[in-house]
């Protein structure tokens, strides 16, 4: 795998505790102690036999650690448990909240506004790491960037009317039997092709359509819209096509405020221009 260029993406949520809370295996069992051994066999293996290369020619990493959270993350935990295992921490690519839409995964758990005292508390010590020139985190650079991200789309895509949404078929998932779908967050009933047939640009076409319509009826006087990070995975409805709920918009305004927050406190102090925003 590693010769012909893949990368293997490992969910890791953190610390044993964290990450055990929800990766269980089939039986229930807790996984933190295998991936964590798995990874650093990998990582040593990768690293004994192709040491040059990965210094010299700067190969794509073979190992990739996703993170996600949710509300009952203790962020400062996870942050500290990477802080102490570095190898890991330079690993992680990518870190997101786990989505609540069309789910019921947080009827158990309290309201989000711990994680979200947690996450302003966060940005505010990465701020001051970044003035004081403290150690920082991957984690927390992450974790900070997934906060400002709709300020970077808006900024990066503010001449395209989908505003950093996919266009089906630029990006593919294949599921097991052989379909294709725009991307591995949407669920079975939005296919775009399958390997036997290639691409169907029919129904990539009817996708496209009815977003855009559902956007052009309900986003048009919203005074937030270019910023909003809404896409094909999280409007789906029960029906195989779109719709933008109100709590939806309610949560993403509630993101967009804090990404704000964040990107005005940078430019003041200085940290990032007017011009560039992804520099963090």
């Amino acid at each position: 795998m590693y010769d012909n260029n893949f990368t293997v993406n490992i969910s890791m949520d953190g610390s044993k505790e964290e990450h055990d809370r929800n990766r269980v295996d089939i039986n229930g069992n807790p996984t933190f102690e295998r991936v964590y051994n798995n990874i650093l066999l990998a990582n040593r293996i990768i690293s004994e036999n192709h040491y040059q290369e990965l210094t010299n020619n700067g190969k794509t990493p073979f190992l990739s650690i996703l993170n996600t959270f949710d509300n009952l993350t203790n962020i400062h935990d996870v942050e500290r448990f990477f802080l102490s295992n570095s190898e890991l921490d330079k690993k992680i690519s990518r870190i997101s909240k786990v989505k609540s839409i069309h789910t019921n995964y947080y009827s158990k758990q309290k309201s989000n506004n711990d994680i979200k005292k947690r996450l302003i508390e966060m940005q505010d010590k990465y701020l001051n790491d970044i003035l004081e020139n403290n150690d920082i985190s991957r984690y927390s650079e992450l974790l900070v960037k997934s906060v400002v991200r709709p300020v970077e789309f808006n900024i990066a895509y503010k001449k395209e009317n989908l505003h950093g949404t996919c266009i089906p078929g630029t990006k593919l998932t294949v599921s097991p039997n052989g379909d294709f779908h725009m991307c591995e967050r949407i669920d079975g009933r939005y296919t775009i092709g399958s390997i036997d047939k290639g691409f169907d640009f029919y129904e990539i076409s009817k996708h496209l359509k009815n977003f855009l319509s559902v956007i052009n009826e309900y986003c048009g006087d919203c005074n937030v819209s270019n910023l909003c990070t809404r896409c094909f995975a999280n409007c789906t409805d029960d029906q195989g096509s779109f719709e933008i709920t109100e709590k939806a918009c309610k949560a993403n305004r509630a993101t967009i405020q804090l990404a704000l927050e964040l990107y005005y406190t940078a430019l003041e102090n200085k940290m990032i221009s007017e011009e560039k925003v992804n520099v963090f």
